[in-house]
């Protein structure tokens, strides 16, 4: 079972990764890696606490990647709409 969720959290990051170099547009990068990344760091996550990570921890690293991952990708994308429009 954590071999499977493993392998598909690593699999998502990796196919956003490489959708991501192929967009022009930069915030399709963004948002392309944004969710890539946000699921896939969390499947790996959930695997190590099947696996016998400490749940505590776990729980901790999740709530930390659910709410700064997509922070920080919009405090990003609204820095580069404000440049833009200057």
């Amino acid at each position: 079972m954590t071999e499977i969720l493993m392998g598909i959290g690593v699999f998502l990051m990796i196919i956003g990764s490489l959708v991501a170099t192929f967009h022009k547009r930069f915030p399709m990068k963004l948002h392309w890696m944004t969710v890539s990344d946000t699921v896939g760091a969390s499947l790996v996550i959930i695997a190590t606490m099947v696996n016998g990570f400490e749940p505590l921890k776990g729980l901790f690293a999740l709530m930390f990647i659910f709410i700064w991952g997509p922070m920080i990708t919009h405090t990003i994308s609204r820095t580069l709409i404000s440049r833009l429009r200057r």
